[in-house]
């Protein structure tokens, strides 16, 4: 009778200590690993800075086209599953802008695992370049030049060959495009998304890497471009909530699907 006991006492005292275990992994699941990194690419002018801020915050105010992201910036915001740390990085093409970047990515390598979210514009960047640069003024009404525009097209598929690498670490790849006030209209709208999904320059960059890629529409903030060029009128505040809580949920989405991350 007292071997019995001895040995039901035993084996409770191993559920016990493989219950402790167990608590002592999920708190360090929660507490100690890292979070999740995501990198945040873009040509200058595309809004990465105002997308950020907009996803942590939807009233976040709207940045002046003239100011330039100048370094690396670590912002926390939590997806609706767990806190991720997103790495925005400058646009610009110089080589100390590179540099940057690289920092940037070896921040994201070290946290073991991270995503890329890469923004784009349809061409429609915003920069310090003189308003008739981008644009022309006829019959009193300001209109995007289409050569601006294909010409910053080719700026965001060429800029896909510094970072394209990395997508061998990643886990998973989000091209946002932005600015959708300026280019979404019922004719035109998937035509865009097809453009960065399965047609076009941008698409060619990356169509050799098998890992998952969403495109997903998105607008910061509704304004008319330069200043002056407005905006289609089809995309309203109902629309630009709806595509910030589209991007929480993919998001959420590609977190649970790789524990790892």
């Amino acid at each position: 009778m007292n071997d019995k006991a001895d040995d039901s006492g035993t084996v409770n005292f191993i559920l016990d200590l493989l219950l402790q275990r167990k608590k002592l992994i999920k708190l360090y699941n929660l507490w100690v690993k890292k979070s999740p990194a995501v990198l945040i690419y873009g040509a200058s002018g595309v809004g990465k800075s105002q997308f950020v801020g907009n996803l942590n915050d939807y009233a976040f105010a709207s940045i002046d086209r003239r100011d330039r992201t100048r370094t690396w910036v670590s912002t926390e915001i939590d997806t609706g599953n767990q806190t991720a740390k997103f790495l925005d990085t400058p646009g610009q093409l110089s080589d100390g802008d590179k540099a940057i970047r690289s920092q940037a990515q070896l921040e994201a390598l070290r946290a073991g695992n991270f995503g890329i979210i890469n923004v784009v514009a349809f061409g429609y960047h915003e920069g310090t370049a003189p308003v008739d640069e981008a644009a022309k003024k006829a019959s009193s009404v300001w209109r995007t030049k289409p050569e601006f525009l294909e010409l910053n097209r080719k700026t965001e598929a060429d800029a896909v060959d510094e970072w394209s690498g990395l997508l061998f670490e990643a886990k998973w790849l989000i091209t946002v495009v932005n600015k959708a006030d300026l280019w979404w209209t019922p004719t035109i709208g998937d035509s865009v998304i097809d453009h960065y999904r399965t047609s076009g320059d941008y698409h060619e960059k990356i169509k050799g890497w098998n890992g998952k890629h969403t495109v997903l529409p998105y607008c910061s903030i509704i304004k008319p471009f330069f200043g002056v060029v407005p905006t289609t009128g089809y995309l309203g505040d109902d629309m630009r909530l709806m595509y910030r809580s589209s991007a929480f949920d993919t998001l959420n989405a590609l977190i649970r699907q790789d524990k790892k991350i």
